[in-house]
């Protein structure tokens, strides 16, 4: 089986222990089917009970950030509404 998803790196996640690197080899590549992640350049390694916890808090952060940009979205509008003349200042 090939960790890589044909070189699409789907699956893999940015390794913590040496991220500071900017080669591919700082890549955690899914091992065992699945069952664990693990880094070829530094060995460390993470279960998939951490990787799961790992994509969850990303998932949290990204509905988050959606929200945020949201409720920015909303300010602008009612902040255009606010300033735009009424029908009658316009007479």
């Amino acid at each position: 089986m090939d960790p890589t998803e044909n070189g699409s790196y789907n699956s893999c996640l940015v390794c913590k222990t040496c991220s500071s690197s900017t080669e591919d080899s700082n890549l955690m590549l899914p091992r065992d089917c699945g069952r664990f992640w693990s880094c070829d350049s530094c060995g460390s390694s993470a279960t998939l009970a951490e990787v799961k916890a790992h994509v969850a808090r990303g998932n949290e952060r990204v509905r988050r950030a959606q929200r945020e940009m949201e409720r920015a979205k909303i300010k602008r509008r009612l902040e255009k509404m606010e300033n735009k003349p009424t029908e009658d200042e316009c007479a």
